[in-house]
């Protein structure tokens, strides 16, 4: 693999052992820079360095533990789109609800399976490059969009899925609250509902890095050909609420709905939860599963 010098990642761990076997790993395909404790970790983040495209933080540490690390990185604005992948040698559900509410989403137990830690870098990465991209096109100024009152969207593929979130997201008080939910609820809307892959698919299909091939062949195939997902949006004076509608079988969507312990290991399985937590007002699931509405509220300034 050709060395990615665009990607940064900062590894923290008091265990020199452990920092000197992850730089070997990590440094033919990444630029790594170490620390040796929180202190250490939040001046390399926030001062010296530069941001790290990608974190890797030990749990257990003296001084500040890599909770107290996460949450001050999440509490700052320059810091807090930075993903966080927790390395621990703990399997206590409650250390690992602990991480997931402070806002690292992505676990692994040490000592580190290679092959999971590259998936789950890769993983982080491009969920991160993606959300970049989709804050970048939000504009600040989209006032045609407040003049819409209700509006009607058909869309088929995950590029269509991304443009409609930026324009959607758009028409909200902050958009960019908004865009990362909008397009994780899109994109499951696709690939789980009109495309039928499961949740186990996706997590081989991650492995062997044919996700979005596999995306891509089902389009094609004639079962899909008419399969649209359908949004809806409506505009009240208090309140904009939104409906996505898909032609799936719906799935089992009470499990998702918030961060489980069980799931923190796994590469995927994140964006509900998500989109709940961080951009959306009011999000639930309808029927079987194969329709979502969404609200954001409208505050008077």
């Amino acid at each position: 693999m050709e060395k990615q010098q665009e990607h940064t990642i900062l590894v923290v761990d008091d265990d020199n052992v452990n920092l000197v076997l992850m730089d070997d790993i990590l440094n033919p395909n990444f630029n790594v820079i170490v620390a040796m404790n929180g202190e250490e970790a939040l001046k390399s983040t926030l001062v010296e360095v530069g941001q790290p495209d990608l974190i890797l933080l030990d749990v257990s540490m003296p001084v500040m533990d890599g909770f107290e690390v996460c949450r001050r990185l999440k509490e700052d604005k320059s810091t807090q789109h930075i993903p966080i992948v927790f390395l621990t040698c703990m399997d206590s559900s409650s250390d690992v609800a602990k991480g997931l509410e402070l806002g690292a989403y992505y676990y692994l137990t040490k000592p580190v399976d290679i092959d999971s830690l590259m998936i789950i870098i890769r993983s982080a990465l491009e969920h991160q490059a993606t959300q970049r991209e989709l804050r970048s096109q939000i504009k600040k100024n989209a006032k045609t969009l407040g003049l819409m009152k209700h509006g009607l969207f058909h869309l088929r593929t995950i590029e269509e899925a991304k443009d409609l979130a930026v324009l959607l997201s758009n028409a909200c008080p902050d958009p960019k609250r908004v865009v990362s939910g909008m397009t994780e609820l899109l994109l499951n809307a696709i690939e789980h509902g009109n495309l039928g892959i499961t949740y186990e698919e996706k997590s081989q299909l991650l492995v062997k890095d044919l996700w979005m091939s596999e995306i891509e062949h089902r389009l094609t195939l004639p079962e899909n050909d008419g399969k649209r997902v359908v949004v809806e949006i409506e505009r009240t004076a208090n309140e904009i609420c939104f409906l996505i509608k898909d032609q799936g079988q719906g799935f089992e969507w009470e499990k998702y709905l918030d961060f489980d312990p069980k799931r923190a290991f796994d590469f995927h399985g994140r964006g509900i939860a998500l989109a709940k937590k961080l951009s959306f007002d009011y999000l639930e699931y309808r029927g079987v599963g194969n329709e979502v509405f969404l609200r954001v509220i409208q505050t008077t300034e």
